[in-house]
C-alpha cells in the first residue's frame, strides 16, 4: 500500500523520460500527448505502492525565477493529467528549472517521471 513519499533527494528505482512536451513559456500539455500518458499509466499500475516524482524542465528562454515557476507548473500539469485512478498523494512534482543552454529547445521543455520506493 502507499505509505508516503520520501524526501525529494531519494534515489529512484526507475527514471522514465516521457515524451510530454510543452510550448515555449507554457505549462499546457500539447495535443498528441495522450499516447504517452496511456503508456505511462500502464507502467505506474505496476508500481502501485510507489511514489512518483514528476520533474518539469524548461529551455533557457526566460529568467531563472520564471523558469523555476514554469518547470514546477509543468510537473503539476503532467501529474494532474494522469487518470483519476491514481492517488494524487503519490505524486511529488518538482521544478528543475532550465535544462541545458538552448533557447527554444523542444527537448528541454519536457517532464520526466521517477519511480521512488515509498517510506
Amino acid at each position: 500500500h502507499f505509505a508516503g513519499c520520501p524526501s525529494t533527494t531519494a534515489t529512484p528505482l526507475l527514471t522514465r523520460n516521457v515524451s510530454i512536451h510543452f510550448a515555449t513559456g507554457q505549462s499546457a500539455i500539447e495535443p498528441g500527448g495522450e499516447a504517452a500518458f496511456d503508456d505511462l499509466a500502464k507502467l505506474l499500475d505496476r508500481f502501485g505502492s510507489a511514489c512518483i516524482r514528476v520533474i518539469g524542465h524548461t529551455d533557457a528562454s526566460g529568467t531563472v525565477a520564471d523558469n523555476q515557476k514554469l518547470s514546477l507548473a509543468r510537473a503539476k500539469a503532467a501529474a494532474n493529467h494522469l487518470p483519476d485512478r491514481f492517488d494524487r498523494g503519490r505524486f511529488q512534482p518538482i521544478g528543475a528549472g532550465v535544462e541545458g543552454t538552448a533557447i527554444d529547445s523542444a527537448a528541454s521543455r519536457r517532464t520526466d517521471f521517477q519511480i521512488i520506493a515509498n517510506d
